[in-house]
């Protein structure tokens, strides 16, 4: 706690201190965080995973929107997925669907089976 002397009178500066934005404190360049041994990997992107398939589905626009296929999950390794879908090679856009719905569960499309939603329909 200081106590000031102004021309008005004494002055009770009490609580934090507030720097100034020209204070060396401020001038000072942020640190790094200190380097670790473990690395952090980002997921592979569903671009990167399917390619050739991503980008028929997007293409195709076998789903409202582009964002669909890339929040589905897949149902099996994406190497065997990538290998199943070079092989049998849908032409068209129902194969296309039918092969994606058949190797990953998309959102809002195949993602719930009829009993969760009569159970659903029955907690309303």
């Amino acid at each position: 706690m200081r106590l000031w002397r102004t021309k008005a009178g004494p002055s009770l500066i009490i609580g934090a201190l507030v720097a100034h934005p020209l204070s060396p404190a401020l001038a000072q360049p942020a640190r790094a965080a200190p380097a670790s041994s473990a690395r952090v990997v980002a997921p592979a992107s569903p671009a990167a995973l399917y390619g050739e398939l991503f980008r028929a589905v997007q293409t195709m626009r076998i789903f409202p929107d582009g964002k669909t296929f890339v929040d589905a999950t897949a149902r099996r390794d994406p190497a065997a997925i990538m290998a199943d879908y070079r092989r049998q090679a849908p032409r068209d856009a129902a194969a296309l669907r039918a092969f994606v719905l058949a190797n990953f569960t998309v959102p809002g499309v195949n993602d719930r089976q009829a009993d969760d939603l009569r159970q659903h329909i029955r907690s309303l």
